[in-house]
């Protein structure tokens, strides 16, 4: 199992400045890339610091 540092939806949202459902819309449709564990979706931080750049 990796050891990557991954952030919560509320990071992310908070990070952007952002609502945790405008954060949760941007992964649902692939914005920004995450995995959905159980019920809630969590973001490798590699990934997310991808998307910063991007954008």
């Amino acid at each position: 199992m990796s050891s990557e540092e991954v952030l919560t939806v509320k990071q992310v949202a908070e990070i952007l400045k952002i609502s945790e459902k405008t954060a949760r819309k941007m992964l649902n449709n692939g914005e920004i890339k995450g995995f959905k564990v159980v019920l809630d979706f969590l973001v490798s931080s590699e990934k997310f610091n991808e998307y910063l750049k991007q954008n």
